[in-house]
C-alpha cells in the first residue's frame, strides 16, 4: 500500500476493537502492536496532529499499551513522523527488530 498512512484511523480502529474486546470478555489486558514509518497524512476529523492527540489520550484512558515497531524512514521524505507524539501521548513503548537471514 503506499500514498497514504491512515495513522489516525488506524488507532480509532483499535479503540473500538479494545472496546468491543473489553464489552464481550470482561476486564481484559490490551497490547497494540504498530509497525509503522509514524507519517501520518490523512486525517479523520480536523488535522492528523489533533486527530492523534485526542485519540491517543483515548487510548492511555481505556489503559491500552501501545509498542511501536518503527520501519526504515526514507531520509530524503520530508513527511514529518509522529512516534514522538506516540510515545508522550499514548505513553508509547519504541521496540526495534533485527532481519535475520532465512
Amino acid at each position: 500500500m503506499g500514498g497514504t498512512t491512515p495513522l489516525p484511523a488506524a488507532l480509532a480502529k483499535l479503540l473500538d476493537i479494545a472496546k468491543d474486546l473489553k464489552i464481550k470478555s470482561g476486564r481484559v489486558s490490551v497490547t497494540a502492536v504498530l509497525v509503522t514509518d509514524g507519517k501520518a497524512n490523512v486525517p479523520i476529523r480536523r488535522s492528523v496532529i489533533e486527530d492523534l492527540h485526542e485519540l491517543c489520550t483515548a487510548i492511555k484512558r481505556a489503559g491500552i499499551r501501545v509498542v511501536v515497531y518503527p520501519t526504515e524512514v526514507n531520509a530524503f521524505d520530508p513527511a514529518p513522523t509522529y512516534i514522538g507524539h506516540l510515545i508522550n501521548w499514548c505513553g508509547a513503548e519504541v521496540k526495534s527488530y533485527e532481519l535475520g537471514n532465512p
